[in-house]
């Protein structure tokens, strides 16, 4: 086999190092995609597939080059690896949560499941964030690994809790959401991806942005049970933007129905449940933790949009698909003038993800009483 055209080799550090490779290969006027990973040092699996149509390129070897650099390009966006084997591009992603089930609470058998007494957190609906401090800043970074800029008020505060608390080890992380109730959703995202400048406006709105923490780790020990580490957020120094989530000792299952409500009476999204033994499970949706809330949520991609009608003239109605195909109009929230501006912007947003809340879905798969709540970076 001939290699047509390769890629630099990407890496990624968690407990192990990995390393991930790609090229197109030729072989007898045939074009194949080639892959391996593996651990460095260690095997190496190897994968290929070949490329026999020119879908969207004028020649298969095209085609193949261009599918090639896709795959390259999502792997270091979106998966975490980078170019750089040095220790320094350490990636440390969040551990994510399972969807709660009423039915399966305290259930015998051998299978990881939420068990009383547990402890409830509220859920908040901000922005992801983990950080730690590397011996000379702190790093902040959200569940895709990808970097906050700016906010140095509340790296301040990060840097106070982890040098006195932790005395500057570096193996310490603190887990929890950029969020603020005075901001919507899509005005705290487009605050957290703000890179190079900031306006009057964003940086007044940014000092409003606090860090809601309601997990630590310490990546040299992951054992550390859920219990002992929420007594150490008790204990962090008092702050102005650090915010120590609540946390409630919840002993029967008749108390998290009511937890839920109140959370949600509140202005949060719904509860939170961890097992008061769990480790810290890095980059995995652990059994550990299970979010509980009444209404579905789920993302669907923006194929087009039309103008509101009557009261809503001016303003945007989403078109969106289902994964089988299936098109339905859904309303985003917002003031007036923000769904004016996303209907004078409509273009920018097509083929984007969209996060659509609703009761449940029809017999025919589609949302009932769709609301649009947030056009979705996938790296946030």
């Amino acid at each position: 086999m001939k290699t047509v055209k390769s890629f630099p080799n990407l890496y990624k550090i968690t407990k192990s190092k990995y390393t991930w490779c790609i090229e197109v290969v030729e072989d007898d006027s045939k074009y194949f995609i080639k892959t391996a990973h593996g651990t460095i040092g260690g095997k190496q699996v190897p994968h290929l597939k070949e490329v026999n149509r020119a879908k969207s390129k004028d020649t298969i070897k095209d085609q193949a080059i261009f599918e090639a650099k896709a795959k390259w390009q999502k792997k270091k966006d979106e998966d975490g690896y980078s170019t750089d084997s040095s220790k320094t591009t350490i990636i440390i992603r969040p551990m994510l949560a399972h969807t709660f089930d009423m039915k399966k609470l305290d259930k015998p058998g051998r299978a990881v499941n939420i068990k009383l007494p547990c402890f409830g957190q509220p859920k908040y609906d901000g922005i992801r964030c983990v950080t730690h401090f590397n011996g000379k800043e702190i790093i902040m970074v959200t569940r895709k690994g990808k970097p906050f800029h700016f906010m140095d008020h509340i790296r301040k505060d990060c840097l106070k809790v982890l040098s006195k608390k932790f005395k500057g080890v570096q193996s310490w992380y603190l887990d929890g959401e950029i969020y603020t109730p005075d901001l919507t959703f899509q005005q705290i995202t487009g605050l957290c991806r703000l890179s190079k400048t900031v306006s009057e406006e964003d940086a007044k709105n940014m000092k409003k942005l606090k860090y809601c923490i309601y997990d630590c780790f310490n990546t040299d020990d992951l054992s550390i049970p859920f219990s002992k580490r929420v007594m150490l957020i008790a204990s962090f120094p008092k702050t102005k933007t650090i915010c120590k989530v609540p946390t409630t000792l919840i002993k029967t299952k008749e108390e998290i129905e009511p937890l839920h409500d109140m959370f949600v009476s509140e202005g949060f999204e719904g509860l939170m449940l961890r097992n008061m033994d769990s480790p810290y499970q890095i980059d995995k949706r652990s059994k550990h933790l299970q979010k509980y809330k009444k209404f579905v949520d789920s993302e669907y991609e923006i194929t087009g949009f039309k103008e509101g009608k009557g009261d809503a003239k001016g303003t945007v109605v989403w078109q969106c698909v289902t994964e089988s195909g299936k098109s339905f109009s859904v309303r985003p929230v917002g003031t007036t003038a923000h769904k004016k501006k996303l209907f004078e912007n409509g273009d920018d947003y097509v083929g984007k993800l969209l996060t659509v809340v609703y009761q449940e879905l029809t017999d025919d798969g589609l949302p009932r009483f769709p609301v649009g709540k947030a056009i979705r970076d996938p790296d946030y």
